[in-house]
Order: structure tokens, then C-alpha cells, then sequence
């Protein structure tokens, strides 16, 4: 009779100061939801482990860069875009708190219904900062708090994200003032920093249709350049300037979104559909922000970029993120509520860049379940 010899369970909880703080950083530096996991196993671990939340939420080592925020009615997930992984996100409380949107490093925009406070949050280490009322985002202000969440309620935030290190920029299409009703054509950047007591708007004489922070700046598509925010100084508000020049006729209406794209900022130009020349109506630029110029693309070097054109909002993945998507290809993404699917049709053109060539109207239903269906419910937002 052989006699079982019981293994010994090693206690990993005491791997010690050194190796502990060791794994932390590397799971940081590779993704912060890796991170955050690692401190959910044990007191140990998130004693030898930073607290994100003692730090600033413009921390950049602590944003979720990997991650995009797929939003369908009250469900909120995250999805990887660098590995096609989809997890349930913490959810706001929505009673207290109104959405307004995602921002390009996976943070969030809130406004507290209360105070109609924006806040900074980050949904997977909950650090979260204070930003001027919403309020001040339009000309239009109320006696009533109501009155001006309801205005609120109407703004949509087109795209947001950081420009510098402690300034937050939102393109944001809202109330006409005179006129009272939303005007598709009409959009406003406004900027603030924690601690200001009303947002700065920034008006320009082009309308401005799609904008990015890239490389720790803020960039807006307008219908002739595109421009870059530059900082405020002592004597002067901050300001958009022109970086780079359309190097194509301009005069054309379309429709214009901007995207990194594996650390190269690109512009896709989509036009309007005329009697089936869809598949003459699409370009990619390259934009050299050095020669201040855009140049013509036939590739987008093995990635795809999804598109919601009258959103002005773009995102690059790589093409092995999915069976489904191939590279080179451009995913123009539209959805279509009816009344026996509220929850909207997501349908796409399919361009492929190399040779032009359009598959149209390939459509999905219902609420995202695959990574594609997530991808286009985040461009669309």
C-alpha cells in the first residue's frame, strides 16, 4: 500500500514586498484592468500595489488606452480592442447621474443630475474629478435646475478626451440659441480644467465635424483644415489653430472623421450617396501634421477603421481582432431604429481601401453581442 504524500500549497499571498511590487508594475504597464484585477485578490497584494485612486484621474499610466465603452440604453460594457475580451463595466448610478459620453482613453464623462457637475471618471479604477457645471456649455441658462438638466439632456458629445495634462476638451452639438432646436451642421469645442468655474468655449468661422487627442493634443476636422488646440498663457484663452491643410477640393460636401491609427493620425472623407456612385465616394488621408498637409492613402497598414460619419467619430483596430474584419478595409457604420426593433439595426458599407471596392448594407440586429456589433455601438454612441 503506497501512501499519498499531500503537496504543499505554497502561500502566495506572502510572495513578499519586492516580487509583489514586481508583477504590479508589469500588469500596469501592460493593461490597468490587469492591474486592478491583481489587487482585487488580497489585502497583501493591494498593500504592496499603488492605489490608483490616490492618484490624479489625468494619471495617464492608470487610463484604460486598451478599452473602448460600448453603451446600449442602460447596459454599459468595456471592450478590449486589443484583444477582443468584453467585460461588464461599473455602472454610474443612474439616478443621480446623467451620461454624456465616452472619452478617446476610455474614460467617461458624467454630470450629476443634483448639481449638473461634469465629472472625469474612470470605470475600472473609479478615480473621478470634478469639472465645471454643463450648464455653462451653453448660452441658455435657467432659474429652474430643471430646466437646465433638461437642456443638458440634449447636448450630445460628439468626442472629448485630454489636451495636456490637466485640460479636458468636448466637441459637443447642442441647442441652437436662437432658434431653439438642434442643428445637425452646428458644433462648439469647450475646454476646462478641475477647479475652473464655467467652460471656456471655443468658436471658429469653419464648422468643426470630428475631433481626437493624439500624442497629448487636441485636434478638430473642420470643413477646410484641421486645427490643434493650443494652450492658454497668461494673457490669452485657449485656441484653435490650423496644423495641416486639405490637399483636396474642399468646395464638395462630406463628411469627415479623424483617427489614430496605430500612432498615425488619419482622415477618412466620406460623401453623401448620389444615384450609386458609392463606390467612387470614398478617401483615406494620411495627415503630416511636419508639412502641415494631408496625403492620400491606399492602405491603412493591415488595421480597419470604423466610421459613424455624421458622428464624426473613427477608431483604428487590427484586423486579427476579429474573424470578421479585415484589414485595409473601411467600416462605415449607421443604425436604424424602428418600432419593432428599438433597439436599432446596426448595418455597414464595407470599402476596402486598396481597390475601392463596397459591400453595402451588411446589417446585425438587436443589442451587441460580437465584437464588431460593439465596435460600431461605440462609434455610433
Amino acid at each position: 500500500m503506497t501512501m499519498r504524500v499531500p503537496r504543499c500549497r505554497r502561500d502566495r499571498t506572502n510572495l513578499g514586498e519586492g516580487p509583489t511590487g514586481l508583477i504590479a508594475d508589469r500588469l500596469l504597464a501592460n493593461d490597468v484592468a490587469d492591474y486592478v484585477r491583481f489587487r482585487a485578490v488580497c489585502a497583501p497584494w493591494r498593500a504592496c500595489s499603488v492605489d490608483p485612486r490616490s492618484h490624479s484621474v489625468f494619471d495617464r499610466q492608470y487610463h484604460p488606452h486598451q478599452w473602448i465603452i460600448s453603451v446600449q440604453g442602460r447596459r454599459q460594457s468595456l471592450l478590449n480592442v486589443s484583444t477582443g475580451e468584453i467585460i461588464n463595466m461599473r455602472q454610474p448610478d443612474c439616478r443621480n447621474v446623467l451620461l454624456l459620453g465616452p472619452t478617446a482613453e476610455g474614460l467617461l464623462l458624467l454630470c450629476q443630475k443634483s448639481t449638473l457637475i461634469v465629472q472625469l471618471f474612470n470605470p475600472l479604477t473609479g478615480q473621478v474629478i470634478d469639472l465645471p457645471c454643463a450648464d455653462t456649455l451653453t448660452k441658455i441658462r435657467y432659474w429652474r435646475m430643471a430646466d437646465n438638466l433638461a437642456e443638458v439632456r440634449r447636448l450630445k458629445v460628439l468626442g472629448a478626451g485630454m489636451a495636456g495634462d490637466s485640460m479636458v476638451a468636448v466637441l459637443f452639438r447642442g441647442c441652437d440659441e436662437r432658434q431653439n432646436f438642434y442643428d445637425n451642421d452646428s458644433t462648439r469645442v469647450a475646454v476646462a480644467r478641475p477647479g475652473d468655474k464655467s467652460w471656456i468655449r471655443l468658436d471658429t468661422v469653419d464648422g468643426i465635424v470630428s475631433a481626437l487627442p493624439f500624442t497629448g493634443r487636441f485636434y478638430c476636422a473642420t470643413s477646410k483644415n484641421i486645427m490643434v488646440l493650443q494652450q492658454a498663457t497668461a494673457s490669452q484663452k485657449p485656441q484653435l489653430v490650423v496644423a495641416a491643410d486639405y490637399e483636396f477640393d474642399t468646395s464638395a460636401r462630406s463628411y469627415i472623421c479623424l483617427a489614430d491609427n496605430k500612432g498615425e493620425l488619419i482622415l477618412t472623407r466620406c460623401y453623401p450617396i448620389f444615384h450609386g456612385l458609392r463606390h467612387k465616394m470614398r478617401e483615406v488621408y494620411r495627415v503630416d501634421l511636419d508639412a502641415g498637409k494631408t496625403v492620400a492613402v491606399t492602405r491603412v497598414d493591415g488595421h480597419a477603421v470604423f466610421v459613424g460619419p455624421q458622428c464624426g467619430r473613427a477608431l483604428s483596430v487590427r484586423a486579427g481582432l476579429s474573424p470578421s474584419i479585415r484589414a485595409n478595409t473601411i467600416y462605415f457604420c449607421r443604425r436604424h431604429q424602428t418600432a419593432c426593433n428599438p433597439s436599432g439595426l446596426i448595418d455597414f458599407d464595407i470599402w476596402r481601401v486598396i481597390d475601392g471596392s463596397v459591400t453595402e448594407d451588411c446589417r446585425t440586429k438587436g443589442p451587441p453581442c460580437s465584437v464588431i456589433e460593439h465596435l460600431a455601438s461605440y462609434i455610433l454612441g
